[in-house]
């Protein structure tokens, strides 16, 4: 009888500080959320697509932040489409960095560019903050890109760093 009381003892502990543990992990929230940017009050303006003479396709525009607060982190997705639809490739900037794969660094290492350098610049630049009720002009670059581009779309995207490097991951492979 002692033993099964000792028992019971022990499973009602664990069972109160699994649910404690439980309870304290969903009020805090995932790791991924505490470090979102939102996109709130932000809209792209004039977005447009030129081929340079390098053959890269320079995408520009303007972010417009119609809020009262300036915006020191902010995310811009540009999603590039085939004449089918189909998305061909996701060009990334943030704060007005764009975000290289591994395929760009390969590309800019053919043309002559330190790779080193320019991460180590892009570490030590701090990004675009966008005035309160301001606009920014933005470029991105598709580097060397494919035949077949028909459209592309530029939107302002809430930031997530964990979602960001599980696409970065699977765009690798």
């Amino acid at each position: 009888m002692m033993i099964m009381l000792i028992a019971l003892a022990v499973l009602g502990l664990m069972g109160t500080g699994a649910f404690l543990l439980m309870r304290s992990s969903s009020t805090t929230g995932s790791g991924s959320t505490q470090f979102t940017v939102t996109a709130e009050g932000l809209q792209i303006m004039n977005a447009s697509g030129s081929v340079e003479p390098n053959g890269d396709l320079l995408i520009s525009g303007v972010i417009e932040n119609s809020g009262d607060k300036e915006r020191v982190a902010w995310y811009v997705v540009v999603d590039v489409f085939d004449a089918s639809g189909g998305v061909m490739s996701k060009l990334r900037l943030l704060n007005g960095k764009q975000l290289f794969t591994h395929a760009d660094y390969d590309v800019l290492a053919k043309r002559g560019v330190n790779i080193q350098e320019l991460k180590f610049k892009a570490l030590q630049q701090q990004g675009v903050v966008i005035p309160a009720k301001g606009k920014v002009n933005f470029e991105v670059r598709y580097l060397q890109p494919p035949i077949g581009i028909a459209s592309f779309n530029a939107t302002v995207q809430p930031f997530d760093p964990v979602r960001l490097y599980k696409e970065i991951a699977n765009d690798a492979r």
